[in-house]
């Protein structure tokens, strides 16, 4: 199974998640055997459902559970968003590539295997959410230190095991460009405009990026709009945001 590139700092963490399935598995698995015990009672949890494998379905499901949990890994480690799997007590028995990059630019700590959010209140604000957290979904808001963060907290099992989301802008990747250059029409130019314009920036910045007067920035934008059947920037931005599936994709 193929295990995303680590970041700068996985050396401390992989050293916390070790392999615990097979040879093939992921090793963002925390040092447990295994990371998702089994048997737990029944769930219609599709999520918490693919982490279980119960000895009583006998060698066959148990190898067909091990090969979905795997490929589950799989998916997840390939999300742009960062995802870490926490027991109540804030323990982390799974992370992804994305959330090691969190992890490395110092908006969150693992420190003796259990997680905090660095900032003011990012620890209390994470305990708090875990206290009061009622089997669905819930949002709760950071003071990281590279600037505010929203992270949803998403109930996985029912002992208590959540997984805490938070979304990363994508960075430039040529992949995107290209989709949207097929989904849309836009040219290579409008696409350089388009880009900035999806990571917060204005329509001047993105001009004096690009080295282009604002009065073509504009016109592009203009194109933009006709080709996206939209009639304002924040529309455009909405709809084609909507469509960029939340992978992390290589630039």
């Amino acid at each position: 199974m193929k295990v995303a590139h680590k970041s700068a700092l996985s050396e401390p963490l992989t050293g916390m998640f070790a392999q615990t399935v097979n040879a093939g598995s992921a090793d963002r698995f925390a040092n447990k055997s295994p990371a998702f015990p089994t048997p737990r009672p029944a769930s219609s949890n599709a999520l918490a459902t693919a982490f279980d494998v119960n000895a009583e379905n006998g060698p066959h499901n148990v190898g067909r559970q091990h090969a979905e949990r795997d490929a589950l890994v799989t998916a997840i480690d390939a999300l742009a968003a960062a995802v870490f799997v926490v027991e109540a007590n804030t323990r982390v028995t799974l992370c992804n590539a994305a959330a090691e990059h969190l992890v490395a630019r110092g908006d969150f700590v693992v420190r003796d295997g259990m997680l905090a959010p660095c900032g003011p209140t990012g620890h209390t604000a994470l305990r708090a959410a875990l206290a009061k957290a009622e089997g669905r979904p819930a949002l709760f808001a950071l003071q990281a230190p590279s600037g505010p963060l929203i992270a949803a907290l998403v109930p996985v099992r029912a002992d208590g095991t959540f997984a805490v989301i938070v979304n990363l802008r994508e960075k430039k990747s040529p992949a995107i460009d290209q989709a949207l250059m097929q989904a849309f029409g836009f040219t290579r130019r409008e696409v350089n405009v388009l880009i900035p314009l999806l990571r917060g920036q204005s329509i001047e910045a993105a001009a004096a990026d690009l080295g282009i007067a604002v009065s073509t920035a504009r016109s592009h934008l203009h194109k933009l709009l006709a080709k996206t059947e939209t009639t304002r920037q924040g529309e455009l931005i909405q709809k084609v945001l909507r469509l960029l599936p939340p992978v992390a994709l290589d630039a």
